[in-house]
């Protein structure tokens, strides 16, 4: 009997691209299944989140690196209490660092898984309805001034949107330089909140979680009048 060499081609094609992430996938599902509810419960607050870290004794840091990486990864984990435990537990300028770090491995694996396996795969992974609603954004003739400032924007999911833009033809290198230069202020921020309460100054604390509310809720509201904006003057 006569071999088909398309069908072998495409079975080998199948599993070096597909089994891998399918894997991946796997694993993060069957690990969020096991463990789900106490690692909602370590992300809920910056104190939990402390003392999880520091039980882990010497091995804390690359632990709170990989919970970051993992928050980006998995779009449902919240991103800002782990952010304001960085500084809660390391101080200011160490948490912004280790926070960084997370914040860009986490972002570059979920690009990375986007740009290389498509839709089909990221859809298992992030709401598909913000998905497209973003990558329709970043496809735009403004896409890259709409990245920088959907970067910028105070409660825009980001992991959402760096798995979007991994499906746009940006630039791997220009996407990070925009969303680096982006995501400063908001890290840092959060950092001095975290080392803040570490400090027990809990009258800045206030003021600055106020302050960063409000910053989000205006994000919220505003953020398709000013992509309408942008819009509007496109060539």
């Amino acid at each position: 009997m006569e071999k088909d060499p398309e069908g072998k081609k495409i079975y080998k094609l199948l599993i070096k691209k597909f089994l891998p992430i399918t894997i991946f996938i796997a694993a993060i599902i069957a690990v969020f299944i096991i463990y789900g509810r106490d690692m909602l419960n370590i992300f809920s607050k910056p104190e939990n989140i402390k003392s999880y870290i520091e039980s882990k004794g010497r091995w804390g840091v690359l632990i709170y690196i990989a919970l970051q990486i993992l928050q980006i990864v998995i779009a449902v984990i919240p991103g800002e209490p782990i952010q304001i435990a960085g500084g809660y537990i390391y101080g200011t300028f160490k948490g912004f660092l280790y926070a960084e770090i997370g914040i860009m491995a986490g972002s570059a694996i979920a690009f990375f898984i986007a740009r290389k396996f498509g839709i089909p795969i990221v859809k298992l992974l992030v709401g598909e309805q913000k998905l497209m609603h973003y990558k329709e954004k970043l496809e735009s003739k403004k896409g890259l001034a709409i990245t920088f400032i959907l970067c910028l924007i105070p409660g825009i999911p980001k992991d959402v949107l760096v798995y979007a833009s991994g499906l746009t033809p940006i630039s791997y290198r220009l996407f990070f330089f925009l969303y680096f230069i982006a995501r400063l202020p908001a890290i840092f921020g959060a950092s001095y909140m975290g080392a803040a309460l570490g400090n027990e100054n809990y009258a800045v604390f206030i003021a600055l979680a106020a302050g960063a509310i409000a910053l989000i809720v205006l994000g919220f509201v505003f953020k398709d009048k000013i992509y309408t904006l942008m819009k509007k003057y496109e060539e």
